[in-house]
């Protein structure tokens, strides 16, 4: 992907990233353990599906999907299908309600359409490596979208530590890498 600040193409890369990882899992990793220490493979995938049905419901103007409630088996059982569907819903809801300029008010703070698409892409894309370490997959990123996400959010980390959704602090403690690290390193360490 070449460096560009599209929020949809941005998504779009990411969900593509992210659909190879989700398409390697077997059956038997499900249970396997992933860099997010509260969640195994199952629960991982489980949050990124959700996480398209709360993306939807705040461009709808009502959210009814918690997307950090990861319990049980995924449902209707074909993450890939759900995945598709979830990402296809979050864009024709984006597409058809506004602009990507447009405010909104979001359960985190209030943003424009386009920075919460951009939030939910980073999100995916630290998911899409914490779903390859957790399955033993390419742990590789899309460089340029790794290069748009990093120098976007670098600059509010500190503050979107601080925030929680229903009682959750989503943002871990920045894991230090060294200075000579790669971006990649450097991303998934912030």
């Amino acid at each position: 992907m070449a460096q560009q600040s599209n929020p949809i193409e941005m998504n779009e890369a990411a969900a593509q990233g992210f659909r190879q990882r989700l398409s390697g899992v077997q059956s038997n990793q499900m249970s396997s353990p992933t860099p997010c220490t509260e969640w195994d493979v199952q629960a991982l995938i489980n949050h990124n599906i959700n996480a398209t049905g709360f993306a939807e419901g705040v461009y709808r103007g009502n959210v009814t999907v918690n997307p950090q409630d990861v319990s049980g088996p995924l449902p209707g059982g074909n993450g890939l299908e759900l995945l598709d569907a979830g990402i296809s819903n979050v864009l024709d809801a984006l597409k058809s309600a506004g602009s990507l300029d447009q405010q909104i008010d979001t359960p985190f703070r209030p943003m424009t359409r386009g920075v919460f698409l951009i939030d939910m892409t980073w999100d995916l894309l630290v998911h899409t490596w914490d779903l390859a370490k957790g399955t033993n997959q390419d742990t590789t990123l899309d460089s340029g979208l790794v290069e748009v996400i990093y120098h976007a959010f670098v600059p509010q980390m500190d503050g979107l530590r601080q925030m929680e959704f229903q009682g959750i602090k989503p943002m871990g403690p920045e894991v230090s890498v060294p200075a000579s690290a790669s971006l990649q390193d450097r991303f998934i360490g912030m």
